[in-house]
């Protein structure tokens, strides 16, 4: 028994360009530039919602599973921020046990905290008093 052919479903051309350029647009491949304003010292600059701070591993193990899961706790506290830790140039996201464990931050050790967006002063003044208290370990 032969197969009936059904014809495809036509749409008018204007349907179908509006479509591409939506999907295009989402990608990012087409659509207005965002206007830069800013000059190249500005760039260097932190954003306002932007704080940072260098604190230094001060217990003698450095950070292992119990010190990076207090890091990883309060950071999730803050769901609207972005914490983003840097050591020796490596970022990772402060959201990220793995993240935080790959640093592989012993005693001494600076660690650099950049959080940004809502409450992002209020997790810089947290976590440096975590290590102001050196974990609960001294």
């Amino acid at each position: 028994m032969p197969r009936k052919q059904i014809p495809a479903k036509q749409s008018s051309p204007a349907k179908a360009n509006a479509s591409l350029e939506t999907s295009q647009s989402k990608s990012g491949l087409k659509g207005p530039k965002a206007p830069h304003n800013k000059s190249p010292s500005a760039k260097s600059l932190p954003e306002p919602s932007q704080h940072e701070c260098i604190l230094r591993v001060p217990n003698k193990m450095g950070i292992h599973a119990r010190p990076a899961a207090m890091i990883v706790r309060i950071a999730n506290k803050y769901p609207k921020a972005t914490i983003e830790i840097e050591k020796d140039n490596e970022r990772v996201n402060g959201k990220s046990i793995m993240g935080v464990m790959t640093l592989a931050a012993g005693k001494g050790s600076q660690l650099r905290f950049i959080a940004s967006g809502k409450n992002a002063a209020a997790f810089i003044e947290e976590i440096s008093n975590l290590f102001k208290s050196a974990f609960g370990e001294i």
